[in-house]
């Protein structure tokens, strides 16, 4: 579910999602396909009602031939997100949207349980 202060970073990102697959004149259906989603879900996307799941991002960039920073230019200028190895911690410096890096945060958080959980299978 998107939050009220997320709608509009989701709209205009599904926005240009949208506007990106028609200009490549891609089907919904195609589209979706290769996300590996339904259409209902690839729709609404790109009506701004849906999260996109980051990880889909660089492969939408690759399937729509668009550099990933198109989608996010007006949306995000800068974002720094660093890593301490030692305590495990992820901080951010946030200049326009804290949506993103919030979203980035957390899923490298999951990787990094994902990690720890192979490892300890590993032993």
């Amino acid at each position: 579910m998107i939050k009220d202060n997320q709608r509009e970073f989701y709209k205009s990102l599904g926005n240009k999602i949208k506007k990106a697959r028609r200009n490549k004149d891609i089907k919904a259906s195609d589209l979706a396909q290769q996300l590996s989603m339904s259409v209902s879900n690839l729709t609404s996307i790109e009506r701004g009602e849906t999260k996109i799941g980051l990880d889909k991002i660089p492969l939408l960039s690759e399937i729509l031939n668009e550099p990933i920073e198109n989608f996010f230019n007006d949306i995000v200028n800068n974002i720094n997100i660093s890593h301490s190895p030692t305590s495990g911690n992820y901080q951010s410096n946030i200049t326009v949207s804290e949506i993103i890096s919030n979203e980035l945060i957390n899923q490298l958080k999951v990787k990094d349980e994902q990690i720890a959980m192979l490892l300890q299978i590993i032993k």
